[in-house]
C-alpha cells in the first residue's frame, strides 16, 4: 500500500543517515520481498550510506539497480555518489559509462564529475584516459586546474608515464609560473618514483622547455641525493645551483648538514656551514642541532658540550642527556653536569640511565670517582640531583 511504501521509505531514509547501513539495506530488502518500489530519494540515501561506510562496490550496485529502473529518474547528486565510487575502485570504464549516461540523461557534466574520472584513471594508472579526459574538458571550456595537473604528474610519475606528463604540463604553455610549478612537480614525482637519476632526467626535461630551474628544483634533487646516501654529490647539486647565479637557501644547506650529522661526517658538515657563510646564510637552530648531533656521532663529546653551551637552542635537558649518553669516560661526565648545575638543570630519570652506560665504561677507578661525585652532588642539597 501506499502507507506501507512512504513508512518503509522513511526507515531506510532513517537508518541511512545515521549510518545503520545494514538495518537499511535489511529494510531495503523488506521493501524489495513485499514487491514496494522504492524511490529515487530512497536509492540517494542508500548510495549515500554506503558510500560513507567505505564500501563502493556496493555503493555502484544500487546505482545500477536505480538505472534499471525505468520509474526512477536519476539526479546529479546520486550521480556524484557514483563517481566518487569509481574513483575509489579506479574504475576508469566504469566511470566513462555512466559519464556517458550523465550526459544522455540532460545533466550537465561538471568539473566535480571530470575530477572523480581523472581520480579513478590515476588510481588505475591509465595516463592515455586521463590526458584523453583533460582534451575533452577543455573542448566543453571546463576548466582544468594546476592543482589537479600536479596530482596527474604525480600518477604519471608512478606510472612511469613520461608522455603523458609531459602532454599535461604542454596545457599550460604561456603561464611561466604554472609551467614553474609542474615542472617542478615533475622532478619530485620522478625523484619519489625513480630515485636521483630519474629526478635528473626530469631536471633535463625542466631546462630542454626553456624553464630554468630554480631552488626548489635543486633542493628536490638534493633531498633525494641525501636520502639515498649520495651527500657529496647532494653538495656538488648546491655548488652547481649557486654556480649558475641561483640563490641556495637554508633548505639547501640544512638537508646536506642533516644528512651528514646521521653519517658523522664532520667534514662535510663544516664545509657545508662555511659554504653557508660565503653565500651570506647563518645557521640557525635546526643547522646547529644537526652539527651537535655530527659531533655526538664523530665521538667529539668537548666540542659538542662547547657548542651547547654557546648556543640557545641545545640549552635543554634533551641535549644534555644526549651528551651524557655519549660519554665514554667519568672524566667527560663529570664536565657536562658541572655544566648542566650552572644551568640549573636537574638530573632526571634519563640522565641517571645514560649515567648508569657511562659508569659500565668508565671501569673500576672511574665508577668511584663518577659515584663520589654524584654523592657529593646529592649531599649538597642544592636539587641537582635526584632519585
Amino acid at each position: 500500500s501506499e502507507i506501507d511504501l512512504i513508512a518503509y521509505s522513511a526507515l531506510v531514509n532513517c537508518f541511512a543517515k545515521s549510518a545503520q547501513v545494514d538495518r537499511a539495506e535489511l529494510a531495503y530488502k523488506e521493501m524489495m520481498d513485499k514487491g514496494l518500489r522504492p524511490n529515487e530519494r530512497t536509492y540517494s540515501s542508500l548510495m549515500d550510506a554506503f558510500s560513507k561506510a567505505g564500501q563502493p562496490r556496493r555503493t555502484l550496485e544500487i546505482f545500477r539497480s536505480l538505472q534499471r529502473n525505468a520509474s526512477n529518474k536519476l539526479d546529479y547528486v546520486s550521480y556524484c555518489i557514483a563517481f566518487h565510487s569509481h574513483a575509489l575502485l579506479g574504475d576508469v570504464s566504469g566511470a566513462l559509462e555512466t559519464k556517458d549516461a550523465l550526459i544522455s540523461s540532460g545533466i550537465p557534466v561538471t568539473q566535480v564529475i571530470y575530477k572523480c574520472v581523472l581520480d579513478a584513471c590515476c588510481k588505475a594508472c591509465d595516463m592515455d584516459t586521463a590526458v584523453a579526459i583533460v582534451k575533452e574538458m577543455d573542448t566543453r571550456r571546463i576548466e582544468f586546474e594546476e592543482a589537479d595537473a600536479i596530482s596527474l604528474i604525480g600518477a604519471c610519475g608512478t606510472c612511469r608515464c613520461d608522455d603523458g606528463a609531459l602532454e599535461i604540463i604542454q596545457l599550460f604553455k604561456g603561464d611561466d609560473q604554472a609551467l614553474r610549478n609542474l615542472y617542478n612537480s615533475l622532478v619530485a614525482s620522478y625523484a619519489l618514483s625513480g630515485g636521483p637519476a630519474s629526478a635528473l632526467r626530469a631536471f633535463k626535461e625542466m631546462e630542454k622547455a626553456g624553464i630554468k630551474p630554480d631552488i626548489e628544483a635543486y633542493n628536490i634533487l638534493v633531498r633525494q641525493l641525501c636520502g639515498k646516501g649520495e651527500i657529496e654529490q647532494a653538495q656538488r647539486v648546491v655548488d652547481a645551483a649557486i654556480g649558475s647565479g641561483i640563490v641556495a637557501n637554508m633548505e639547501s644547506f640544512n638537508t646536506i648538514i642533516d644528512a651528514a650529522s646521521r653519517k658523522g661526517k664532520m667534514q662535510l658538515i663544516v664545509a657545508s656551514v662555511k659554504k653557508m657563510d660565503a653565500v651570506g646564510l647563518k645557521p640557525n637552530d635546526r643547522t646547529w642541532r644537526a652539527v651537535f648531533n655530527g659531533l655526538l656521532d664523530a665521538g667529539n663529546t668537548q666540542r659538542a658540550l662547547d657548542l651547547a653551551t654557546r648556543q640557545t637552542c641545545l640549552k635543554n635537558k634533551t641535549s644534555f642527556n644526549l651528551l651524557l649518553s655519549k660519554c665514554t669516560s667519568a672524566d667527560d661526565a663529570i664536565k657536562v653536569i658541572e655544566v648542566m648545575k650552572s644551568f640549573d638543570m636537574r638530573l632526571d630519570a634519563d640522565a641517571l640511565h645514560a649515567l648508569l652506560s657511562v659508569i659500565s665504561r668508565a671501569g673500576s677507578g672511574g665508577a668511584e670517582r663518577l659515584g663520589k661525585f654524584l654523592s657529593e652532588q646529592s649531599s649538597d642539597g642544592d636539587g641537582t640531583i635526584v632519585g
